[in-house]
């Protein structure tokens, strides 16, 4: 592990070290590259600024490595490796935390949980953690097992843990990982845009998919290729698909599009440094995700305008209204996505759609009620 002091400012040209009694927290993630976590945190540094004096512990990973150092609230940056739990990381991070006075750790994700919470339950530092969703999804019914009966333990060592959906914390209340009294929600958040995109495209033209993917198994994106090839084999739907972002099965997702001939429609544009200009220029947002905590791929396309057509899972049916704002899908369900999808090439629905879901989005979704929200936590835990 190295250490990295960056010398940054704040926005009003002073250093961190003027500004008056600012909390002193260590944020966690064990992921800096894309991704809805480092998001999370970069957006949360950004809109909490002259009120945290942030020391940040993430993998030298980008975009979100530089983007953090960047940010006034950040005085200290340590690295840490991706996704990878070491002892001896544990021990130099506890060091770190006893001897920088600090008023709370802040960890984000399950990786960055087990340090935050383990940091907490050893020094006298109280531990703050985001779960950003329950992913469990993937294990075997005995790794569930397992981590569940993990997280319980670290949940006992929690000074406050913050669900990002009403649906996330009836996850984690069901499953007793975290003490009612210690558990908040507070929803992701998002910038909202001064207006909304204006799009003006007919009846005739294709219609225009969008959807976010880190080609994992969370993001399903065999169940998007499922409802491309709905539209196009089956139903013979003019339409073109962007996909946006990256992963370990992106190699993979390159040939399926090869296999079932979608080239023509489906355009896979890896990460990309302002994915709201493919939501401005699209019609519809797609998500096929077999989980979510609240996305904010799907909150920031709402926030634009854009309707959506996404699977009827936790995170998504709480930003969703289906028929108000857009469309619930059962998850697997290609058929009944594709349906949806028809629908939408209606002009007339997609602008009252797409109203509906600028306007849930600034009304519920705001990037400022998250982060005052989230400082009062921190002020709670800084004064007990």
């Amino acid at each position: 592990m190295t250490w990295r002091t960056g010398n940054v400012s704040t926005s009003g040209g002073q250093p961190s070290a003027a500004r008056a009694h600012p909390l002193r927290i260590i944020a966690i993630t064990a992921r800096a590259d894309v991704g809805g976590g480092p998001e999370h945190l970069y957006r949360l540094l950004a809109h909490l600024g002259p009120d945290v004096d942030a020391t940040v512990v993430a993998p030298r990973q980008e975009p979100y490595w530089t983007r953090l150092q960047s940010l006034p609230s950040v005085a200290e940056m340590i690295e840490i490796e991706p996704r990878a739990f070491r002892l001896s990381t544990l021990r130099r991070l506890r060091r770190a935390v006893s001897a920088g006075r600090f008023h709370l750790i802040h960890s984000h994700g399950k990786g960055a949980g087990l340090y935050g919470r383990l940091l907490g339950a050893t020094t006298t530092t109280p531990a703050v953690h985001t779960f950003h969703g329950l992913h469990i999804g993937e294990y075997s019914r005995v790794k569930q097992r397992a981590y569940l009966a993990l997280e319980w333990l670290l949940g006992r060592t929690t000074a406050t843990a913050i669900a990002v959906s009403e649906g996330e914390a009836a996850q984690l209340a069901q499953r007793r990982l975290v003490p009612a009294a210690r558990l908040v929600t507070i929803r992701n958040g998002v910038d909202i845009p001064v207006r909304p995109a204006t799009r003006t495209r007919n009846t005739g033209a294709p219609l225009q998919i969008v959807t976010a993917s880190r080609f994992d198994v969370q993001k399903n994106f065999d169940g998007a290729l499922d409802i491309f090839s709905e539209l196009s084999s089956d139903r013979g739907i003019d339409f073109r698909a962007t996909v946006l972002g990256d992963g370990p099965g992106m190699a993979q997702a390159r040939d399926a599009v090869t296999t079932r001939q979608l080239g023509d429609t489906v355009r896979l544009m890896g990460n990309v440094a302002r994915p709201r200009d493919h939501y401005r220029a699209a019609d519809v947002y797609l998500s096929t995700s077999l989980w979510e905590g609240m996305p904010l791929a799907l909150l920031e396309a709402m926030s634009e305008g854009l309707p959506a057509v996404v699977t009827d899972v936790v995170g998504n049916r709480e930003a969703i209204q289906h028929r108000g704002n857009g469309f619930l899908y059962p998850a697997h369900d290609a058929v009944a996505a594709a349906t949806a999808l028809v629908e939408m090439r209606d002009p007339a629905l997609r602008r009252s759609m797409g109203r509906a879901a600028a306007r849930s989005v600034a009304e519920d979704f705001g990037i400022s009620t998250m982060a005052a929200r989230t400082l009062g936590v921190y002020q709670d835990c800084a004064h007990r």
